[in-house]
Order: C-alpha cells, then structure tokens, then sequence
C-alpha cells in the first residue's frame, strides 16, 4: 500500500484524512480483446484520501477503488474522477 500512496500522490507525506476501508471480495472485468482476462477476482478495498497538488494545495478527498490479489494491486479507479 505504501508503494501505491508514494506512486499516486504527487507529495505522499502530505495526505490527509486518509481512511481505508475493510477489505471485501470483488472483481474487476478485463478486455479479452485487448489479451486480459474476463473477470479476475481478489480483495476490493476503498480508499479514501486528500493529498496536495504540485501547487502546494490540497486537491479535496479522493476516493479509489482497488482490487488487490496475492498482494499485489491488479486493477485501481479513481472513483471521484474517474477518467484520471
């Protein structure tokens, strides 16, 4: 997890509110078009968290989705801005 926060966040020491959710099982579908699998399950956690932006300023909480299986992290959404 601390190698995910240090890859996502611009300033990682700066987070605040960060909260993480209990882990549940879930899934993420892939492309088989594009050589993924269908569907690959594992460990659905919701992490929840407020970091600074390049600027200095804090960019407002953030929420993600991520899908964790034998400890490694196979699929992560950006739930608030999804296209990032």
């Amino acid at each position: 997890m601390h190698e995910w926060i240090s890859k996502t966040f611009f300033d990682p020491h700066s987070i605040q509110d960060l909260s993480i959710d209990k882990p549940v099982k879930g899934w993420k579908t892939g492309a088989p078009l594009f050589g993924e699998k269908p569907v690959s399950y594992g460990w659905e956690v919701i992490v929840n968290a407020n970091g600074k932006n390049r600027f200095g300023g804090y960019v407002g909480l953030q929420k993600f989705d991520l899908v964790i299986r034998n400890g490694t992290i196979i699929s992560e959404t950006n739930l608030t801005n999804p296209i990032l």
